[in-house]
């Protein structure tokens, strides 16, 4: 019998007929936001989008490089000769990310079984990635985006970057150009960088100062310009501005993450001239070279107007500006956000690390770009193109060891709390301002249920909850994993 089910579970299929029963159980009987008939601001844009197309006034230099999933709802419906209504837009972007739900979770089967990954890890693996916020809720709740569309083109990306499809990598690519500017950048380094298992070499300690000085100088001069010099403070409705008492704290605490990112480059064989240079073909280049003359071609021909809402300085700021409102407020966001994923990221950070090193140029050159511009930026739905490349490198890094039956099934347990599955938002619809203000000028509860989970946006309140919480979860978990017994395991390989 128990070998049976295990049979069962490890079926391809298995989490993805979940999932899709999961969110068809949603769309039918779950709360959705009901602001704007459940469009908000962001989702306004996206519904215009798909109405309008070209002549809409949303449609810019910006927003062309998110345009892909609004035409899929608007050519879907047009398909399906139903007419372009907002409650048919709205239910369209809830079934899209519900296929992209079940796609992601078929890929990411491929991913564990290409890397060999030990049936108890897969389990962990699939339960921290799509048993959180962003997946149960987000993606559900206030659906008119581009996020879980992003999330699934890049584990469809990462899964052809393991597998060397160049050709699948070209369409990954160039669909995230017109879903998530960023993953489109991932794709291009991809393709340019194929997948090499390199060796761990320790880099000496000369060396890891100097990232660590490199780090360090990235972080303070842009610290300088933006916050000194510029005088920068945050501009958005409702997110409180930067406590200047406790400015040079909150610096400490973004420099010190900025500091951890430097241990992305702590592996000599990184630097070594014929790793570096071995893996590369001239064909994989001029591909690369190729996809971003197609893109900026077809952006060229289209010829959007100028963005006039979202600067490319502005979006740069951002992260900085943003990091600094709180001491640690990325850290608190990121954990609301991703839950427990991001405990154990701490917890495995080393090692985690050390796996994205022995992964080559590509991966690392993607990492370092995401993590560098936006790992400190509090709104953490800007890293659901990054989530689940973490989410199976974290898990591969894990991969040797045998953690106790304990550990997995707090996990678990701690994945379902974190996640929001039980909490009724109870967004308040119709509220006067004053009232749901708080003396810090943030957004009260009711309200802070959902806002709590979009960084700048949370409240004081909220904030000292999910820190509780965050450190809570980060004890038990290190607590459980310390002393719940382990061993090492023989370590695996791509094949």
């Amino acid at each position: 019998m128990k070998q049976q089910l295990r049979q069962l579970i490890d079926n391809t299929w298995f989490f993805p007929v979940i999932l899709f029963n999961y969110g068809f159980f949603y769309i039918l009987f779950g709360e959705t936001y009901p602001a704007n008939d459940g469009f908000g601001t962001d989702g306004f844009v996206f519904q215009k989008l798909v109405t309008e197309f070209n002549q809409c006034y949303f449609f810019d230099s910006y927003y062309i490089h998110r345009i892909f999933p609004s035409l899929l709802i608007r050519y879907g419906l047009k398909l399906l000769t139903l007419d372009l209504s907002p409650v048919n837009i709205f239910y369209g972007f809830e079934i899209l990310n519900l296929i992209c739900i079940v796609v992601s979770a078929f890929y990411l089967k491929k991913i564990f079984r290409l890397l060999h990954i030990r049936f108890k890890n897969q389990l962990l693996g699939f339960v921290i990635l799509f048993v959180s916020f962003p997946v149960l809720k987000w993606a559900f709740y206030f659906p008119v985006m581009t996020d879980t569309v992003a999330l699934s083109l890049s584990i469809i990306l990462l899964y052809y970057y393991l597998t060397g499809s160049i050709p699948g990598l070209i369409v990954a690519t160039i669909l995230l150009a017109f879903t998530w500017p960023m993953a489109y950048y991932q794709g291009l380094i991809l393709l340019a960088f194929p997948y090499t298992k390199m060796e761990l070499v320790p880099l000496q300690l000369k060396g890891k100062i100097i990232f660590y000085i490199l780090s360090a100088a990235f972080f303070i001069s842009a610290f300088v310009y933006v916050i000194i010099l510029n005088g920068s403070d945050t501009h958005l409705d409702l997110v409180p501005k930067i406590n200047r008492n406790l400015l040079y704290i909150s610096a400490f605490c973004v420099l010190l993450i900025y500091l951890s990112f430097a241990k992305l480059f702590f592996n000599a064989e990184l630097f070594n001239v014929k790793s570096f240079l071995n893996p590369l073909n001239v064909k994989r280049l001029v591909t690369g070279v190729g996809v971003f003359i197609l893109v900026q071609g077809v952006i060229y021909i289209i010829d959007p107007p100028a963005t006039g809402i979202y600067k490319t300085s502005a979006m740069l700021e951002n992260p900085i500006v943003h990091s600094l409102v709180r001491p640690f407020l990325t850290i608190v966001s990121h954990f609301s956000f991703f839950g427990v994923f991001f405990c154990l990221l701490i917890i495995f950070w080393k090692r985690f690390m050390e796996t994205v090193t022995q992964c080559g140029w590509g991966l690392t050159g993607a990492f370092a770009l995401n993590l560098y511009l936006f790992g400190v930026m509090p709104e953490s739905r800007m890293l659901i193109n990054l989530f689940p490349w973490a989410v199976v490198l974290l898990i591969y890094s894990l991969n040797n060891k045998v953690l106790s039956k304990g550990f997995y099934a707090v996990a678990a347990l701690l994945c379902v709390l974190a996640s929001k599955i039980w909490l009724l938002i109870d967004y308040e619809m119709n509220y006067d301002l004053g009232m749901i203000v708080d003396a810090n000028g943030s957004i009260d509860f009711p309200n802070q249920r959902f806002y709590m989970n979009i960084g700048p946006w949370m409240s004081e309140k909220a904030y000292y909850i999910n820190g509780i919480a965050m450190i809570v979860c980060l004890i038990v978990l290190f607590t459980i994993y310390r002393y719940g017994g382990r061993k090492k395991l023989k370590e695996t390989n791509i094949s």
